[in-house]
């Protein structure tokens, strides 16, 4: 197995020293940040019996300076549902956000942006900011510290936050956190008592955004912010249920992809082996690697509380 990996410059060197000792797997380190990157999600986990396990979710090419999509098709409900939007690009994004202030259009989406969304640099991020009633983020993981910091000097303690950045961040002495909690220790001291909501889904960008009929969970402590979101981004087509369970809903968010993609294995095998789409395929083994994956969720649900 070969991992080449150079995105955002926030692959952690002890993650690669784990990688390089697993029996047969090459890791390869690509700095050449100005033409692709390589976003690789995987997870390794450790037990005291000796034995693990690894999951390798999805993986994908992404140009160099990129407007988030997601964030991006986030803007579509929002827009039918009555509000102005003030999209704004990070500093590896100014090349897309110069097209999409000329063209109206994200690159990769491929849908228009509707009348009532408005394209800003990070250098107007102030102007952007100035008489919003609600905020939301959609950097990858490594950069929800980079966005707590950035926004929490400029808006003000009362104004809600919402992402749809998924993932977990594992502290030095391997705790595994859920992001809602990281951006809010991010924040200035004097606006910890915030508290950051979350969106999950599953949901795809390129359907979301061509109004697509999608069911998210919005998650976070707050309810009354919860509730104020719902309102705000629900349409015929987005609809949306709340959970004050945010460790559950994040990592069963997080992790999803990588469960996923350990059950659709059995049908590559199963066309591996010359079958066909039947009734009677690796159905059974499908099953077989489902049940684990929902006790293993069950597992890290309860040692993360």
């Amino acid at each position: 197995m070969c991992i080449r990996d150079s995105y955002t410059g926030a692959t952690e060197a002890r993650a690669l020293d784990e990688l390089a000792r697993l029996p047969g797997c090459e890791v390869r380190v690509s700095l050449d940040g100005r033409r692709t990157r390589l976003h690789a999600k995987a997870w390794l986990f450790h037990r005291r019996s000796g034995f693990g396990s690894a999951y390798v979710g999805s993986a994908n090419l992404s140009g160099a300076v990129e407007i988030g999509m997601m964030g991006t098709a986030l803007c579509t409900p929002i827009a039918d549902a009555g509000h102005d939007v003030r999209l704004v690009g990070t500093m590896l994004d100014t090349a897309w956000v110069e097209a999409m202030k000329r063209d109206r259009i994200h690159p990769k989406v491929g849908v228009p942006l509707p009348d009532a969304v408005r394209v800003y640099d990070l250098t107007e991020l102030d102007a952007a900011l100035q008489g919003v009633s609600m905020v939301g983020v959609g950097v990858s993981s490594s950069g929800v510290r980079w966005a707590a910091e950035v926004l929490g000097s400029r808006i003000l303690p009362e104004i809600p936050v919402i992402a749809v950045t998924k993932g977990l961040e594992q502290g030095e002495a391997g705790e595994l956190r859920v992001l809602p909690d990281v951006f809010r220790e991010a924040l200035p001291e004097a606006k910890r008592g915030m508290q950051p909501c979350a969106i999950a889904g599953p949901c795809i960008a390129g359907e979301l955004a061509r109004r697509v009929p999608t069911a998210v969970v919005f998650t976070g402590r707050d309810r009354a912010a919860l509730e104020q979101f719902a309102t705000a981004f629900s349409t015929p087509y987005y609809h949306i249920r709340v959970s004050t369970d945010v460790v559950a809903v994040e990592v069963c968010a997080a992790l999803k992809n990588a469960y996923a993609m350990a059950v659709g294995i059995g049908a590559g095998v199963h066309e591996r082996m010359g079958g066909r789409a039947s009734p009677v395929a690796h159905h059974n083994y499908e099953a077989a690697v489902f049940a684990p994956a929902c006790i293993e969720l069950g597992q890290l649900l309860r040692m993360l509380g």
